[in-house]
């Protein structure tokens, strides 16, 4: 074992000496229960991705929710022995020594949030994770607020806590200002290697708990002349701090802040500042626990991590979006009331919102996907309600979700989304922070385009009223629909995949046609791009075409060849549809921008093998003049 030896302990002290912070914690210490962390075996392995050689470990079952657990500094993911028993019980853990900590490679490279969260963007991709509930203490709260903010779709909820990204007076510990401040100490710092830092750390950071000789010799391992690289971490530690603390008001996720009521590293100040711009958070205070709040109080923590199922309600229409909006008329509209659209809508949505409605001297304005100033300037006293689909509808335009979002909640409106498109399998609208999701089950849930139902999710703020509706109106779904749309969600992960994996070649292969704009997240120097990527996690085989050509019957004649491809609107099922949408968007839209030259086609692409749709295409694409 390479236990903490005489040598590490005098520079610790000597650390500590000049630390103004001690006295605090050795006080608190003295009146406190103390422990010695339980030696429990973390299944440890090594994977090389994006260049690095990065340890990580996993336990659980695999079909209990996800939680990603990011290590901290000087510790490693053994840190979390502790709670990881009780974790492993109910949830698939997996912990990640962050690039450059733990065991993990790395180099000064790596040593900044930004940095961190690219390299956890690889490695979720590499391990192929989705609906993350990801937890970062210390170091890795400040990777994990950069992975939400440049990423997020394969995120649901958010736990952070001692580290850096709170606006506000930013509080540290006097040893953590002169690391930032000056490039001696961070050198001298280095020089006395792992175990001093260890010790150290161990000393100021813990109230309760003592690290076990395991946990003592795989930090002292895993740091061992590694020093003066990962000290490095703190240069320039304010300015990295301010740069991420500026944007987290942009995560629009649930996300639940947690401190030790005793941390003298990071004062836990830091953690109400945060919680106080967070759109969705709530805050924890551990009691009795420092810095490594985590260890101190390992029961607390793991309680903390709660996975909650969203509240589903089912019905019969499969225009569910009408549902949600004629609801929403009756429990949060009133006479005088007003909404703001998406221009890109389903039409149906479009004559109930703009036609319907004003029967009921309700007003809706329309916005432009791509112009969110349009949105904003559309608000009023009188707007309760913001109805988004995305992509949208024929056009396939991609908004930016977590804005909406944003400007939703500064104006305290409520918001619906029509998630057809990618279904809760790709994107996860009430976690993003919708207050109501629609999908209709008639497509990808039952697969076969043989239902008539759909689905609404929505939050606890607007539950009740909703059932309450449902108590009035009924859910006017039958029997066989609802078994046929139960036995459709047994394979639609499967399904689904496979209808992306076949529309990506699809949209490959049409993409070399200069006279084809696609309207699918491909190209990847594209605004569409950029939004999809964000929010999703994958794409659905739905997509939009623009020919360009002065002969419209042309355009016909193509579809019509088609001989692969049936012709219909209920898209979503197993077969190929195609569609030439002119007529139904041409004087319907506020925003669309068609130029005379341009027709829209509207493309599904099925569950048949990609070559064959791809020759059928081909062959009919000679009708074009």
């Amino acid at each position: 074992m390479k236990k903490l030896n005489f040598y590490d302990q005098l520079n610790a002290a000597t650390l500590l000496l000049v630390s103004p912070e001690w006295r605090k914690v050795k006080a608190a210490r003295q009146s406190a229960v103390s422990f010695e962390v339980p030696d429990v075996t973390i299944p440890t392995e090594f994977r090389t991705i994006a260049g690095r050689n990065i340890r990580l470990a996993e336990a659980g079952p695999v079909d209990a929710p996800l939680v990603v657990l990011l290590s901290p500094f000087p510790e490693s993911i053994l840190s979390f022995a502790g709670s990881w028993k009780a974790l492993t019980e109910k949830h698939r853990v997996i912990a990640i020594d962050l690039p450059g900590f733990g065991a993990s490679e790395g180099d000064r490279s790596d040593m900044s949030p930004n940095a961190q969260g690219a390299h956890l963007a690889a490695i979720f991709d590499e391990l192929d994770l989705h609906d993350i509930h990801l937890v970062g203490p210390d170091v890795g709260m400040g990777a994990a607020l950069a992975y939400v903010l440049n990423h997020k779709h394969r995120v649901t909820s958010l736990t952070v806590g001692h580290g850096v990204g709170a606006p506000g007076p930013f509080k540290l510990a006097f040893m953590i200002n002169m690391l930032a401040k000056f490039g001696f100490m961070r050198f001298t710092t280095g020089l006395l290697g792992a175990g001093p830092l260890i010790a150290f750390s161990s000393k100021l950071g813990s109230i309760r708990h003592r690290a076990n000789p395991k946990q003592i010799d795989d930090y002292k391992q895993s740091y061992s002349g590694r020093a003066p690289e990962v000290v490095y971490w703190f240069k320039d530690f304010r300015s990295k701090a301010a740069e991420l603390a500026g944007r987290v008001k942009e995560i629009d996720i649930p996300t639940l802040v947690f401190w030790g009521e005793l941390d003298v590293l990071f004062d836990p100040s830091n953690a109400k500042h945060l919680d106080a711009v967070l759109p969705q958070s709530k805050l924890q205070i551990l009691p009795e626990a420092g810095h490594l709040a985590w260890a101190d109080q390992p029961e607390l923590f793991a309680d903390m991590i709660n996975v909650k199922k969203d509240e589903i309600i089912i019905g019969g229409s499969t225009t569910m979006n009408i549902y949600v909006l004629s609801n929403a008329m009756k429990y949060f509209l009133k006479p005088g009331d007003e909404i703001i659209v998406a221009d890109p809508v389903y039409k149906p949505t479009r004559v109930l919102s703009q036609d319907f409605l004003k029967e009921f001297n309700i007003k809706t304005t329309f916005y432009d996907p791509h112009d969110l100033k349009t949105l904003e300037k559309a608000i009023t006293k009188k707007t309760k309600l913001i109805f988004v689909e995305n992509p949208g509808s024929n056009t396939f335009d991609f908004q930016d979700l977590g804005k909406i979002i944003s400007i939703a909640k500064k104006h305290k409106i409520l918001t619906a989304i029509d998630n057809t498109w990618g279904t809760p399998y790709f994107l996860k609208p009430i976690k993003l922070g919708f207050d109501m999701s629609i999908v209709s089950a008639t497509k990808y849930y039952s697969g076969h385009s043989d239902v008539m139902g759909g689905s609404l999710a929505v939050n606890k703020k607007v539950f009740a009223k909703v059932k309450a509706a449902e108590r009035v109106t009924g859910l006017r779904l039958g029997p066989d629909d609802a078994y046929l749309i139960t036995r459709g969600l047994r394979t639609l992960d499967v399904r689904l995949d496979r209808h992306r994996e076949n529309a990506k070649k699809v949209a490959e292969f049409l993409s070399k046609f200069k006279n084809i704009k696609l309207l699918y997240p491909y190209k990847k120097d594209s605004y569409n791009f950029r939004m999809w990527k964000k929010y999703y996690s994958g794409a659905s085989g739905l997509m939009g075409l623009i020919i360009k050509t002065k002969n419209e019957k042309s355009v016909v004649k193509f579809v019509n060849n088609l001989k692969l491809f049936g012709h219909g609107y209920s898209w979503g099922g197993f077969e190929s549809l195609a569609l030439h949408q002119n007529i139904r968007e041409q004087g319907n839209r506020s925003y669309l921008k068609l130029e005379k030259n341009e027709h829209l086609v509207r493309l599904h692409i099925g569950l048949e093998d990609p070559s064959d749709l791809i020759a059928d295409i081909k062959q009919s694409l000679k009708h074009l003049k």
